[in-house]
């Protein structure tokens, strides 16, 4: 077990002017508000929204003022995670400029965002980890709170399945399994967690199990129920707040459209064979375009390719080894091993998210790579030796 003092060393004071106190809160004020925002999708699908609008402008506020920074500690999982971002967008630029196809420098555009997403993040952590990673948390919980009122009160864009103001309900689901993992990330690397930090936890997990059982998407109720595991096998007061969150959760579903029949409705349909198989998902071109397989294929342009599904391959590992190559996979990789530290105990914050992304694609998602970050560069009561820890 690691010593309170070796995983929550005091921050140093730091004499703030007025002027750079009030820029913190400002910048800290705008995260809440994207993780708030970011949900909402108000303008049409592959636009930006109006939480990267804010997300941009807490950026252009940032480098004008005090400018970007890096604590010492995070160097290394940030400067992974930027090197597979960069090439990323490499090979997407180079194969937009080889093939003539501007819609394929959209997925360029969303990586440097991503980059530019991590920075800001970075400069956050710099001020106070703790800090930061206890308002993610709040953030991340109170946008869960948010989508289960939106599902309840406003109608779905699809007949039986809900969507919040997403496009399609596995975007819903794959939110609910990410922000609840933020949330899950910020309590555990506190200390001794307070009273209304473990009711956010609950709350979260609540808002989970109901967000992903109205998507009545395979891969969200999976991988929610993957999450339900990893949490309640850490610690048993961790286990106690994940049978709460789902004794809470139990009047919501049964109160909700009948929402227990219309899984096992939804389980037996043809919809859901279709779900499993393989080929629907893309995968197939990995075999049937193995060229690629070194520096990658990139995003986009998807009728260069022969498979059973066009459109994007759904799925984020699956997208990794195609779109980006062994390249791409080996400086992936090497962003986990970075997060995990040797402490292989943190692959479970993000193996939720992971098996998501076995059948659909969450690599071009600002939180995604929060996420990431939040692992790599938080100490927790299991990790081991103590020794290894920089904080």
């Amino acid at each position: 077990m690691i010593e309170a003092a070796v995983r929550e060393q005091p921050v140093p004071a730091v004499y703030l002017t007025p002027a750079e106190a009030l820029l913190r809160r400002i910048v800290r004020g705008f995260w809440l508000l994207y993780l708030l925002l970011s949900p909402f999708y108000f303008l049409p699908s592959g636009q930006p929204q109006f939480s990267d609008f804010i997300l941009a402008g807490t950026a252009a506020i940032l480098m004008v003022t005090v400018g970007f920074k890096v604590a010492r500690s995070a160097i290394a999982i940030t400067g992974r995670q930027a090197l597979f971002l960069g090439y990323a967008c490499l090979v997407d630029l180079v194969w937009s400029l080889a093939t003539g196809r501007s819609d394929m420098l959209m997925y360029s555009a969303m990586y440097v965002f991503n980059v530019m997403a991590l920075i800001v993040v970075a400069t956050m952590a710099s001020w106070d980890r703790l800090s930061f990673s206890r308002l993610t948390a709040v953030g991340a919980a109170l946008s869960l709170l948010a989508q289960v009122l939106v599902v309840l009160f406003l109608p779905s864009r699809h007949p039986s399945r809900a969507t919040a103001f997403f496009n399609n309900p596995n975007q819903l689901g794959y939110f609910a399994i990410l922000y609840t993992s933020l949330v899950w990330v910020g309590i555990e690397g506190l200390v001794r967690p307070r009273w209304y930090q473990w009711l956010q936890l609950i709350l979260a997990i609540s808002a989970c199990l109901f967000l992903t059982a109205e998507t009545l998407s395979r891969a969200a109720l999976a991988s929610s129920g993957l999450l339900l595991l990893l949490m309640g096998g850490r610690r048993v007061r961790i286990g106690l707040v994940v049978i709460a969150g789902v004794l809470l959760a139990l009047p919501w579903l049964e109160s909700s459209r009948g929402i227990i029949s219309s899984i096992e409705k939804y389980a037996g349909s043809r919809y859901m064979e279709a779900d499993l198989e393989i080929q629907h998902r893309g995968y197939d071109r990995i075999l049937n375009h193995p060229q690629y397989l070194l520096a990658g294929a990139g995003e986009g342009g998807y009728d260069r390719f022969e498979s059973n599904h066009f459109g994007e391959l759904h799925s984020t590992l699956g997208s990794i080894l195609f779109c980006y190559g062994a390249i791409g996979s080996l400086l992936f990789l090497s962003v986990l091993s970075t997060a995990v530290g040797g402490a292989w105990r943190r692959l479970q914050f993000l193996l939720p998210s992971l098996a998501f992304g076995m059948t659909h694609n969450g690599l071009r998602q600002p939180e995604f790579w929060v996420l990431i970050f939040l692992v790599g560069t938080t100490a927790f009561s299991t990790d081991r030796p103590a020794s290894s820890i920089d904080v």
